[in-house]
């Protein structure tokens, strides 16, 4: 796999361009051409689009150049505003409509090792895969792919958690409420916010204890999320939260399940596991709305019931509501143990599982329709999300 600093490097000994010569063409310094053809910085695809108004035959070779690697899928790097970009330029020139898949490298190979462990691999992974794959492929062919607003957090915010970890908390989760417009309010519908917004998110039935989430981003299909259904449903918002929290981490880079189904456990992932857990709890609870109900419901004596009566109004568990009111210096820690309930589990089976009432509304429509349109067969879509035939007769029923 080649990455867009490699194709500039080989583009440029080719020619005879000096680096200077380059960079000058790219708005950019000749140390930074250097650290991105030894790939220790980033070249992005709208450096090239510097080059179009300097010199236009450049721009033409290097860009056929770069669309040539990408329709042999030997590209790599190249995030999800970039093939947008490239995309345009190509259905501009051609007048055709250009999948995305037809493009980017196959996100399958990327991730076989993320759902592994020890050598075994998750159903309940490579389907949820497979349904990201898909939505995704349905978007494009429908021409309404949602393009999920910019979450990534700005690093100075990011590094002020190792100093002030409450204040950068608050940070990262206003900047993010801002980013989906929800303003202050308690949030009653989380999934169909992240849906809204470009964010997939499904829910499959997983083994008791194995994990409660995960999140996988890359530039091929955009970000998802997969939950646990056999989780409480007290804790579901609590877990999208948390998932969402890895993602703004992300930083923008290609990113794989989350520490809980990897069989790797480092001291930064333990410290970004306790990060995104403080960002779920800001997020679902803002402080200046929880003092205002705190002040109001509670008083001075806080019991069980006004907990009770907090995690109804943010819609969490009350394990979240409570422990919210330590964060945020409310109660001390004698307090918390005081008015912890006993561990009782996070998972149980509640009933039968219904895929069909699982998948995403907007997914199902999209899917029914192609199979209704004759883009894909029965057999195609059975193959493809890995269904049974009873499976697939339940979700193209109309009971």
């Amino acid at each position: 796999m080649k990455k867009l600093g490699d194709v500039l490097k080989e583009y440029r000994i080719k020619k005879g361009l000096s680096q200077g010569e380059l960079a000058n063409l790219l708005g950019i310094s000749p140390s930074y051409l250097s650290l991105i053809e030894q790939g220790k910085r980033r070249f992005r695809f709208s450096m090239i689009m510097e080059i179009k108004e300097r010199n236009k035959k450049i721009y033409d070779e290097l860009f056929t150049l770069i669309k040539k690697e990408l329709l042999n899928k030997k590209l790599t790097g190249v995030s999800s505003w970039e093939i947008d970009e490239i995309i345009k330029i190509l259905e501009k020139d051609s007048g055709l409509k250009v999948l995305r898949s037809s493009l980017s490298p196959s996100f399958r190979t990327r991730y076989n090792r993320a759902i592994s462990i020890k050598g075994k691999v998750y159903p309940e992974m490579e389907r949820f895969i497979a349904f990201t794959e898909f939505y995704s492929e349905l978007e494009e062919v429908y021409y309404e792919r949602i393009h999920p607003p910019y979450l990534t957090v700005p690093t100075h915010i990011i590094n002020l958690y190792e100093t002030d970890k409450r204040k950068a908390t608050e940070f990262m989760a206003i900047f993010v409420r801002k980013m989906l417009n929800l303003g202050e309010s308690p949030v009653s519908n989380l999934e169909a916010i992240l849906e809204a917004n470009g964010i997939k998110v499904f829910s499959l039935p997983i083994e008791k204890n194995r994990f409660s989430g995960c999140v996988i981003h890359s530039a091929d299909i955009g970000p998802a999320i997969l939950y646990n259904w056999n989780e409480i449903p007290a804790r579901k918002p609590f877990t999208l939260a948390h998932e969402l929290g890895h993602l703004v981490l992300s930083t923008g880079e290609d990113m794989t399940v989350d520490r809980r189904i990897s069989d790797e456990s480092t001291e930064h992932k333990e410290i970004q596991e306790s990060m995104v857990n403080d960002f779920a709890s800001a997020f679902l609870m803002p402080e200046t709305t929880y003092r205002y109900y705190w002040y109001n419901i509670v008083g001075t004596i806080p019991t069980r019931m006004h907990i009770n009566i907090l995690k109804d109004i943010f819609n969490v568990s009350y394990s979240a509501a409570l422990y919210r009111a330590v964060q945020i210096d409310l109660i001390n820690f004698d307090t918390y143990h005081h008015l912890k309930l006993k561990r009782t589990g996070r998972f149980y089976r509640h009933g039968d599982f219904n895929l069909k009432e699982a998948l995403p509304q907007r997914f199902l429509y999209l899917l029914l329709r192609a199979i209704a349109d004759g883009k894909y067969t029965k057999e195609e879509v059975k193959k493809r999300l890995r269904l049974t035939k009873r499976e697939l007769e339940r979700i193209i029923s109309s009971e």
